[in-house]
């Protein structure tokens, strides 16, 4: 049991990256945004996050 909580954790982080990555790829294909924009707004929003 201890082995599918494990592989299912490292789907989960994998697939998260994944979703991040691909988040960023559409801020700057589909928006024009360069690397360090989105960068930056994710750090303020991770602030914010920490604040509430």
């Amino acid at each position: 049991m201890d082995e599918i909580v494990v592989a299912l954790r490292q789907i989960t982080e994998a697939n998260q990256k994944a979703s991040q990555n691909t988040i960023e790829e559409l801020m700057i294909k589909r928006h024009g945004y360069t690397w360090q924009e989105v960068r930056q707004a994710q750090s303020i929003l991770f602030l914010a996050r920490e604040k509430i």
